[in-house]
């Protein structure tokens, strides 16, 4: 610590000098002594902002996240912003690794979950983008918001793994979230009828009709579900 204090000393001298090179070389010693050291964190921290994303800007937000190891939600914002720094960079696996750790920290926050989305979205991942919008669904706290995630699930589970038991889960996710959502009652009813699961059709279409207040489409409704029920139940 009297090294980090001693290169603290140095840095401000070198500022009040004007001298801003050898004061953030100053500030680099004294992170080194002491790796928590706010003072040097902060003013390393800001030029790092402005700066072009480097793998290095990526672990000095890295430290300053550590700073706060007392602070879930700050610990996590700091991570969150290494993580999208090293994405910048190309580095997949590393900005992944901090999305996790911040969500581990504070399972809630959103904007890491939001970045951890993206990414996987622009990799097309899709089970990590399932897995990622259901966690930030959990986490919102709108249900249009929260439909819209289960709708993205949905939506990756159906059009890219063909995975109609997780698509249909999500979809159902979505018509209790919002009841009248267009898309996500009219991909579950072609689910539920390729399947040929014609009990839980119904059950829908009753919901439907309970739910809407067009007089002409509960009429359309109701004769929708008449055929299904003297068709096939």
């Amino acid at each position: 610590r009297d090294a980090s204090a001693l290169a603290l000393c140095c840095a401000q001298l070198h500022e009040a000098a004007g001298d801003t090179r050898a004061a953030q070389r100053a500030y680099e010693r004294a992170l080194a002594a002491d790796p928590r050291c706010r003072m040097a964190l902060f003013h390393l921290e800001m030029p790092s902002v402005r700066a072009p994303a480097s793998s290095e800007s990526a672990a000095l937000t890295e430290s300053i996240a550590e700073y706060f190891a007392g602070d879930a939600r700050a610990h996590a914002a700091f991570l969150t912003r290494a993580g999208e720094i090293l994405a910048e960079i190309g580095d997949v696996p590393g900005a992944i690794a901090r999305y996790v750790h911040a969500s581990e920290l504070r399972a809630d926050y959103v904007p890491a979950l939001r970045a951890w989305r993206q990414l996987a979205l622009r990799q097309e991942d899709w089970p990590a983008v399932i897995e990622v919008a259901a966690r930030e669904a959990h986490a919102s706290r709108y249900d249009e918001t929260k439909a819209g995630l289960h709708l993205l699930a949905a939506g990756a589970a159906m059009d890219h793994l063909d995975d109609r038991a997780v698509a249909v889960e999500h979809l159902d996710r979505v018509l209790q979230l919002d009841p009248l959502n267009a898309e996500g009652f009219a991909r579950l009813v072609a689910l539920l009828e390729q399947e040929r699961r014609f009990e839980e059709l119904a059950e829908v279409l009753k919901r439907r009709i309970a739910a809407t207040r067009d007089p002409a489409a509960v009429v359309e409704l109701e004769h929708t579900l008449v055929v299904l029920l003297r068709e096939h139940l």
